[in-house]
């Protein structure tokens, strides 16, 4: 099993992202389940609020992984443990585990040898 953070990232087009990093070298990181936040407005009692909403980032395929130029990135910290809980709630917290089991550095070099499309 591969080595793995809990990250929020905040991208340059304003998305903000918490996701799993996988890896990283000196241009991308590479990233599992991206979530991306939205600020959501509600009504509660006649009166407006605003909560955060997460959506997968990028719903229109099935790949899991990510590759994210580091230009692209204005921001990268760690989850606190209550965001860490919300991700796992809405990421099947066993298809993580599962898939951070078969991803060692060889599935790594496959990857970045197959170049999948940048984001």
């Amino acid at each position: 099993m591969i080595q793995h953070d809990y990250i929020t990232l905040k991208l340059m087009n304003g998305d903000t992202l918490i996701t799993v990093l996988i890896d990283e070298d000196d241009h991308r990181f590479v990233v599992m389940y991206p979530i991306q936040m939205k600020t959501v407005g509600i009504s509660m009692n006649g009166t407006s609020k605003e909560t955060m909403a997460g959506t997968p980032w990028c719903s229109f395929t099935d790949h899991k992984v990510f590759q994210i130029w580091k230009s692209d990135v204005i921001m990268i910290k760690p989850l606190n443990d209550s965001t860490i809980d919300y991700y796992k709630r809405l990421v099947d917290l066993s298809e993580i585990e599962e898939e951070l089991e078969d991803i060692d550095d060889d599935y790594l070099d496959d990857y970045y040898a197959g170049s999948e499309t940048l984001h």
